[in-house]
C-alpha cells in the first residue's frame, strides 16, 4: 500500500490522517468472531514502538496474489528494523485471521534475525485450525516466546478508534455499536475462540507462557 501524502517513509502515521485507514465495512466484514467465515482475505493492522520513544508507527497490510498479510508485514518494514538494528522494537498485530503454518515458520526465522524485536499476536479467529499444521505453527509461536491470543472486546474497540476511517466527526463505539444491533453472540463468539486456541496450544505448551494472561478474556 502507498504511502499517503504527508505521510512520513516508514509508514509513521498522524491520528489526522485517514486516507490508509481500513474502512469501517472493510473492518466489521473482516474482524468478525463469527465461527464459520468462508472469507479468505486477511487483514493485519499493526503498531510499532521503538524503544523508549512515545511514537508509535501504524498501519496495515493485507494479503494478495503473491504473499500472505504477515510475509507483506516483513517486505515492507524489515529495511527500517535493519536500519535500527541496535534500538529495542516492539510490534503488536490485529489479524483477521491468525497465521498459518508457513507464516508461523516465517516469523520464527525473521524473529531469530532481529532478537531486540517483539512481537504480540492478536488474532480475530483461528486459521484452519482442525488442520494438524497449523496448529503445530501456532505450538511453535508460543513455545518460542511470542504472546498470541484471541482479540477481545477491549482490542476491538482499540482497533475501531484506532484503524477504521471514520467520516464521522463523533463515533459511538465500537461496543455500543454491537449492543445497538442486538449482536449478543459478540462476546459468546470471542469465548468460542479463547477456547480454542487454548485447546490447541495446552497439548504442548504446559505454562501456556505464550499467550499472557489475554487468553482468559472473554
Amino acid at each position: 500500500m502507498a504511502l499517503q501524502p504527508g505521510e512520513e517513509k516508514g509508514q509513521l502515521v498522524k491520528d489526522t490522517k485517514v486516507g490508509w485507514k481500513i474502512e469501517p465495512g472493510d473492518f466489521e466484514r473482516n474482524y468478525t468472531p463469527e465461527v464459520e467465515s468462508a472469507l479468505k482475505e486477511t487483514y493485519l493492522l499493526y503498531e510499532i514502538h521503538w524503544g523508549k520513544s512515545h511514537k508509535t508507527w501504524k498501519h496495515l497490510c493485507t494479503n494478495d496474489g503473491n504473499h500472505h498479510a504477515e510475509i507483506n508485514f516483513f517486505e515492507k518494514v524489515c529495511k527500517e528494523i535493519k536500519d535500527r538494528k541496535n534500538k529495542p522494537c516492539s510490534i503488536t498485530w490485529y489479524l483477521s485471521w491468525s497465521p498459518c503454518h508457513e507464516c508461523s515458520q516465517s516469523i520464527i526465522e525473521f524473529l531469530e534475525k532481529h532478537p531486540k524485536v517483539t512481537l504480540d499476536i492478536r488474532a480475530c479467529r483461528l486459521f484452519k485450525h482442525y488442520e494438524e499444521k497449523n496448529k503445530t505453527g501456532l505450538r511453535d509461536l508460543a513455545n518460542y516466546g511470542i504472546s498470541i491470543s484471541i482479540m477481545h472486546p477491549g482490542d476491538y474497540s482499540y482497533c475501531w478508534r484506532t484503524f477504521v476511517a471514520h467520516r464521522k466527526k463523533k463515533d459511538e463505539g465500537y461496543m455500543q455499536k454491537k449492543k445497538d444491533e442486538g449482536d449478543t453472540d459478540f462476546f459468546e463468539k470471542i469465548h468460542y475462540w479463547n477456547g480454542k486456541l487454548f485447546s490447541v496450544l495446552k497439548n504442548e505448551c504446559g505454562s501456556m507462557s505464550g499467550t499472557g494472561s489475554r487468553l482468559s478474556h472473554s
